[in-house]
């Protein structure tokens, strides 16, 4: 089936559209899975409209501890929805030393997606969250994550993979 020129974008949008190179970090330092969460929360506090990074950190904490975001394949996907921020924005962190994820010794991270979204956009937070899961779900997409080395790098790797799948879809 091909997709409409619409269609198209507004995927495509959903991924571009909700990060800037500011908010990505590859080669991420982090001694745990809150580390590297504080890091990335704390980068887009700085980089986006987020009004206050207290609650925002604790929110994910909180989700964290009732069910770790670790989707599998070495990515985590922790998220929460934030108070009068305008528009779905997420963080982007590649570990180069694997972290131990939720206290499993099994769940190792290399790959973290930080996502944040308008507490009243319902839809916008499941697409973000979708269109995130989609794109890890492609080890290609993964491995240009891992072996980019700048924000600009990592930013190309997710402008790339949005234009290979929308031919294909």
């Amino acid at each position: 089936m091909i997709a409409t020129l619409p269609s198209i974008l507004t995927r495509k949008a959903i991924l571009t559209g909700s990060t800037k190179a500011p908010l990505l970090n590859p080669g991420l330092v982090a001694s745990s899975s809150s580390d590297a969460i504080r890091q990335l929360a704390s980068s887009l506090h700085r980089h986006t409209d987020m009004p206050e990074l207290l609650p925002f950190f604790q929110a994910i904490l909180l989700r964290e501890f009732r069910a770790p975001a670790f989707i599998g394949h070495g990515v985590a996907l922790p998220h929460a929805r934030v108070a009068s921020l305008s528009q779905p924005w997420f963080a982007l962190g590649t570990c180069a030393s694997p972290i131990h994820w939720g206290g499993r010794s099994e769940q190792v991270v290399r790959v973290i997606f930080l996502a944040a979204t308008p507490e009243g956009d319902s839809l916008g937070h499941l697409r973000l969250l979708a269109e995130i899961a989609k794109f890890v779900q492609d080890e290609a997409n993964l491995n240009r994550l891992v072996e980019a080395r700048t924000s600009s790098a990592l930013l190309a790797a997710i402008s790339e993979a949005k234009r290979e799948s929308a031919c294909l879809t």
